[in-house]
Order: structure tokens, then sequence, then C-alpha cells
């Protein structure tokens, strides 16, 4: 009985062994900004929950970095290989830390990828006018060197209200959400490529929430608040504000990020990440990461998961 039970335990033991080297690890390099690279952590940590999916994301991050500035770094690399602007981090689902080193695209794109994500800067990324010519550029470009990666775009998301740039630009937060919706299913249409809906995602959460889409009211002026009152944006997912010490004066200020995913949004984020690249329903995702509530888990993986199966893809 011993003996056969050391049988089936070596058994068991082979076939789990070849099970987990038929775990594809899906290769994924993500050519972005700091609205690509904040869905790394929590999409990494996702897939490690998850049994039988492997994951080795790679990002080469400038921060607002567009189309047009990707495509002059590949420009000056081609001619100096020493031009290496970009910060580049690598997260492998079978190690446990990151690593982080500084390149060019050109030298990633000398590697075979899965995925390729790209995405407009957050800055330019509501018309269209500002994606070509070089957005064309840059998907030639790598068309050429890693001519079976999928290039899949990532649609980026509105700012919060109180962004300063909205009034500028005299559009107002939905505005924004619907060109930049505009904008990037152009840019798939014409080169009928898949989309991952992150900014659809966001809008659902805003409108089930009911966050402010309109100009913050007067309570909602840093200059108007005393420490430690902080504006309140009806939990948006877009967006932190926080007090500060200047180091000159020594008083508190506020200091106010109007653009980036807070700490719930960037789970959101990489829940659509996750159901868009590996075909899984987000809302069977394990991984909770501390400090968000049950109840908004549960409804940030609903959105995510709605975003993906509504949206209609170019290249179906």
């Amino acid at each position: 009985m011993k003996k056969l039970l050391l049988v089936l335990t070596a058994i068991s033991v082979t076939f789990a062994a070849a099970a987990a080297e038929q775990t594809k690890k899906l290769k994924i390099l993500m050519i972005g900004n700091s609205f690509s690279v904040c869905v790394a952590d929590d999409l990494h940590q996702i897939v490690k929950k998850t049994p039988d999916c492997k994951l080795l994301l790679t990002s080469a991050y400038i921060g607002g970095c567009t189309f047009n500035r990707h495509w002059n770094n590949i420009e000056k690399a081609e001619k100096d290989a020493n031009h290496k602007p970009y910060t580049i981090r690598i997260w492998d689902t079978d190690k446990k830390r990151a690593t982080y080193r500084k390149d060019n695209v050109n030298n990633l794109l000398k590697e075979q990828w899965d995925i390729i994500t790209i995405q407009q800067g957050s800055s330019e990324s509501w018309d269209f006018k500002f994606y070509e010519p070089a957005a064309g550029k840059l998907i030639a470009y790598i068309k050429k060197h890693v001519p079976k990666a999928e290039i899949i775009i990532q649609q980026t998301w509105a700012y919060r209200v109180d962004d300063g740039r909205l009034r500028r630009w005299k559009i107002s937060q939905t505005e924004m959400y619907e060109k930049v919706s505009t904008a990037y299913r152009t840019l798939a249409e014409k080169y009928k490529f898949r989309v991952i809906p992150t900014g659809d995602a966001v809008q659902l959460y805003r409108k089930a929430n009911k966050v402010q889409s309109t100009a913050p009211t007067a309570e909602q002026d840093p200059k108007k608040l005393v420490y430690p009152a902080l504006p309140d944006f009806n939990n948006d997912i877009v967006g932190n504000s926080s007090w500060r010490k200047d180091k000159k004066t020594g008083q508190m200020r506020i200091s106010s990020d109007p653009a980036h995913l807070n700490r719930n949004g960037r789970y959101m984020q990489a829940c659509v990440w996750f159901s868009a690249l590996f075909g899984k329903d987000a809302t069977t995702i394990q991984y909770e990461p501390k400090g968000i509530a049950k109840e908004k888990i549960m409804q940030m993986r609903k959105f995510a998961q709605e975003a993906v199966a509504s949206y209609k893809q170019a290249n179906k």
C-alpha cells in the first residue's frame, strides 16, 4: 500500500508539472506613459492569483509621452544607440520582484512579443488630429520588427472635473470622454486593432456612482479649504488630493492630481486589462487589494467586465 501511495503521488506531481508547463505565459510590451504603467502592479497580482494564467509584462515608460514623442525617440535611437530615454520595468509572475533599467523601444522590439499595447498621451488623446502621422509611423515600425505581435490600443479616460485643462479646452468631462472614445475608435478602425476599453469602464463607474461631471463648486476650491479638509468629488476613481507641507514656508498646502487613476481606479483598470487580454470574466477575479472595500471591489469588477463585453471591436 505504501508503494502504491508513493507511485500515485509521483504521478500526481508529474501531471501537475505538465499542466504548469502547458500554461502559456502571455508576453506583453506596453509602449506608453503613466496611463499604462499604472496598471502593472494590480494586473501582475491578478494573474498570480489565477491558476491557469502567467504573465511577463514590460513597460516602456515616459511620463506624458505622446505618439509624436514616441516616434521622435525611435528616430533618435536609430541614429544613436545610447539614446535610452525610457524607464523599463518588467513584472514576471514567476519572479518575486520587478526589475528596472533604462533603454529604448528599438531594442525592445528586437524581442518577440505576443501583444504590444499603445496609447496616446492623455493631453492629446481627445482630438484625432494629434494622432497621425506619428501613430501610423509607430505602428509600421512595430509591424516591421515584430510582425507576429498583436498590437492593441488602450482607450484612456477623461480627467477629473477640476482639471484646469478642461476649462482651457472649453470642454466638459463628459465631452472629453466622448472625444477620447471617438479618437481611439477611429484609430482602431483605421488599423483594425482591438481596444482595451479602460475609459468606458471609468465612465460606467462614474455614471453608476453619480460622480460629478460638471465644473467644481466653490466648496471644492482648494484655496478655500482649511487643513485637513479635502475636496469631495463623490469618490471619483480618477484623481488624488492630499495635504503636503511646503518645504520653504512650512505651511500645509493641497496637492492635487486630477488626471491619474487613484487606488480604486488602478484596480479597475487592471480588471479591464485582465478580461480583455486573457479572455476571462472580470467578475471571477480572485485578487482583492488591501484598503478597498469588498463592495467597491465587486462593483469595479462588474464595470470592467461590462466595458469589455459591450465594446464593439473593430477587427470583429
